[in-house]
């Protein structure tokens, strides 16, 4: 037979409340020793006592389980890579709360599909943190399906329960870098419609060009050159010289640009300047010398956690929305300009 919590509490001579504030933090205001402490932990040890997850959930209600919802799904599995540094900072946040993380498909979220998935049928989750955009029809289905929910940099965004990078900020930095090295011309790189831009597209924006505009400087555009597309990327090859500057809004299209201009003979830093609105961990060991602007995703996923468990403890209305600071990382994809070819 399972070994159970009043065992534990026999043999080390304590009351199961003290256990159980061992175990799991229980207990309200009681204060345990440290050398109660290491009895039961020793009392555990001998018995080899497992908690009863389902036992535990069912005392508090809640089932301790808390899901992350990205935007993939089985047609389209890897879309989302980044999603994997949050993730992992969501985990090891709700993990040291005594949570469990899983993860949900866009797909379980349809009206179609929300039937027969257990995430939803059977209430299994306490709440559900979304990162990144959802379409419009997964946004409204979560909050009826999931009465808790946060939003992480999402295109959701209200005065409680929502945490985003200041995307605005990030543009700004990265319009700010470019005007002060001396770059007389300046181009911002865009999405190419029709689909969902995500609001930090937007924002980085709008950061940039403010932050060009305060300088005395135009900002010109340039649509991301797709795959195959001859004389867009030819067109974009003509924008690059030395006193000219690519602002891309993701890594994603910094890595295209380098890519069309090593195609080109030409050389960022060298030939034209290019600096990133975004960051990822891995650019640390594949490109270092970008210059771009940075934050952290995995202290974006415990900041999310956190933000979690404040709704599910205090409520919504006592957990504000958060915006999370960045930096400039001074690179070697953008330099400082010569005088005479300045403004």
């Amino acid at each position: 037979m399972p070994v159970t919590m009043a065992q534990v509490a026999k043999l080390a001579g304590v009351s199961k409340p003290v256990v159980s504030k061992v175990l799991h933090g229980g207990g309200g205001n009681t204060r345990v020793g440290e050398e109660t402490r290491r009895r039961v932990l020793e009392a555990v040890r001998q018995t080899g006592y497992r908690p009863s997850a389902s036992a535990r959930a069912m005392a508090q209600r809640r089932s301790r389980q808390v899901g992350v919802l990205v935007p993939n799904n089985p047609g389209n599995r890897f879309t989302h890579p980044l999603a994997y540094e949050t993730i992992l900072g969501v985990n090891e946040g709700l993990q040291a709360a005594g949570y469990v993380v899983a993860l949900a498909r866009i797909d379980d979220v349809r009206r179609d599909l929300a039937d027969q998935s257990r995430v939803f049928k059977e209430h299994v989750l306490d709440g559900m943190i979304v990162l990144d955009s959802m379409p419009a029809d997964v946004e409204r289905r979560l909050e009826e399906l999931i009465g808790t929910v946060v939003w992480c940099d999402s295109n959701v965004w209200r005065e409680h329960g929502c945490l985003r990078r200041d995307e605005r900020e990030a543009g700004r930095l990265a319009g700010q870098a470019a005007a002060d090295l001396g770059y007389r011309r300046i181009t911002m790189m865009t999405y190419a419609p029709p689909h969902r831009v995500h609001f930090s597209a937007l924002e980085r924006y709008e950061g940039v060009r403010g932050a060009v505009t305060a300088a005395g400087l135009e900002l010109h555009e340039a649509l991301e050159p797709g795959i195959g597309e001859a004389a867009a990327r030819r067109e974009l090859v003509r924008t690059l010289r030395p006193d000219a500057v690519i602002v891309c809004n993701s890594i994603y299209q910094a890595h295209a640009v380098r890519d069309i201009a090593n195609e080109a003979g030409r050389v960022p830093g060298r030939d034209f300047g290019l600096i990133s609105c975004d960051d990822m961990h891995q650019l640390d060991r594949m490109w270092p010398g970008l210059t771009r602007v940075t934050f952290d995703r995995y202290q974006m996923g415990v900041e999310a956690a956190a933000l979690m468990r404040c709704v599910l403890d205090r409520g919504r209305r006592a957990c504000p929305s958060v915006r999370l600071p960045c930096r400039l990382v001074a690179g070697d994809t953008a330099r400082r300009q010569p005088r005479s070819a300045g403004r």
